[in-house]
């Protein structure tokens, strides 16, 4: 007689963690954040899709887009554009600290700002030695 293990994972379980991981329109959440730093990082060209995106991400996840900001920021805004650097972990800084903190009018701004922000791609001193 095989031995019935409570280990087993049950189908309910799982479900909730996908209802989490997608935005009201049905994007997964990952897919979502990397076209929005894609859209940043492509410039004031692609304001639009990066506004749609920074959207669709804070009418779900506000906490988990102002990390993503954080990270942009860190990562891909040049040192040398300090304004852009403080807009985005301001605004990083608002999200996460939960619900009502920052508005949508916040958001705009950042995203904006990471847009048009001075890249370290831009700066041309990759892979020169100091």
């Amino acid at each position: 007689m095989k031995k019935q293990s409570n280990l087993e994972p049950k189908e309910d379980l799982f479900t909730p963690v996908d209802d989490l991981l997608s935005t009201k329109h049905g994007y997964n959440r990952y897919e979502v954040v990397s076209a929005l730093i894609k859209s940043m990082r492509l410039g004031s060209n692609h304001l639009k899709e990066a506004w749609y995106w920074a959207l669709e991400l804070f009418n779900v996840a506000p906490e988990y887009l102002g990390r993503r900001l954080l990270i942009f920021a860190a990562e891909d805004v040049s040192p040398l554009d300090k304004e852009s650097f403080l807009v985005l972990c301001e605004c990083g800084r608002l999200l996460m600290q939960g619900k009502h903190t920052a508005t949508i009018n916040h958001v705009w701004y950042a995203v904006q700002t990471g847009c048009v922000a001075r890249k370290i791609f831009q700066d041309g001193n990759q892979g020169k030695a100091a």
